[in-house]
């Protein structure tokens, strides 16, 4: 298992047409196009499924990501998945749809993601290699509110409130 060290932050002044013109205050290194679904959670445990379109090299690839923790510091583990693995359980949801920008700020690898199928603000997630330097981080002036422990922009919870009519636990 890996440690992933995020926060998360609204953008409230820039919508995803600011990004895909590259607005001046981002470089977009890349954009992906996103379904992702969740199974199988239990309290501080997620699993999801994703399947991404790479606009740049013009690639799909599907993943199952085990996340264990809450908040800004969190273990996961990744791994590639055949395609199949994913429909079977996309026909039993709605995933999420989102287009991810991976862009570069002050120097900083930042993750913009633009919901498609929920009206969700921007929501901006920077990963950091330690807690001591998430915590040291001073969000830059365009960034609005930090999200990171507000269940309401927790993917799962998205996810959820999504799919309210059906069991997609499985």
């Amino acid at each position: 298992m890996n440690k992933e060290i995020e926060r998360k932050f609204l953008i409230i002044d820039y919508s995803i047409n600011d990004l895909e013109i590259q607005h001046s205050r981002f470089k977009v290194n890349n954009t992906l196009i996103i379904q992702q679904l969740y199974i199988n959670t239990y309290r501080d445990r997620e699993m999801r499924y994703r399947k991404s379109f790479d606009t740049k090299n013009r690639k799909f690839s599907y993943t199952k990501t085990e996340k264990i923790g809450y908040g800004m510091t969190r273990e996961e583990t990744e791994v590639s998945v055949p395609n199949v693995e994913f429909i079977v359980y996309a026909r039993r949801c709605l995933p999420i749809e989102k287009t991810r920008y991976v862009c570069k700020n002050h120097g900083r690898d930042l993750i913009i993601d633009g919901y498609m199928n929920v009206n969700i603000p921007l929501v901006c997630e920077i990963e950091f290699n330690s807690e001591q330097e998430a915590n040291n981080f001073t969000p830059y002036k365009w960034l609005g509110k930090e999200v990171t422990d507000i269940k309401e922009f927790k993917n799962y919870y998205i996810f959820k409130e999504l799919n309210k009519e059906g069991d997609v636990d499985g």
